[in-house]
């Protein structure tokens, strides 16, 4: 079984959504998961087209906050 790391944003015009990667077992996802919420994982690149980029509000709170990271079974 295959697990796909994902990671995203909250933004005031929603939620963003992102893989990145691929891992075989459920305890290498969850260390992907615990080293990435205490700052010992790669920071991912936010995508071009993420909101984040393209807020038109100058001083948007939501342009300086950190990713959320998790899993999810691959199907």
């Amino acid at each position: 079984m295959a697990f796909e790391l994902t990671y995203g944003y909250f933004h005031c015009v929603g939620r963003t959504f992102y893989i990145e990667g691929v891992v075989q077992t459920e305890n290498e996802a969850e260390q992907w998961v615990r080293d990435n919420q205490r700052g010992r994982g790669r920071i991912p690149i936010v995508p071009e087209n993420d909101p984040i980029r393209t807020c038109p509000v100058r001083h948007c709170h939501m342009k300086l906050q950190r990713p959320w990271f998790s899993y999810r079974k691959k199907q």
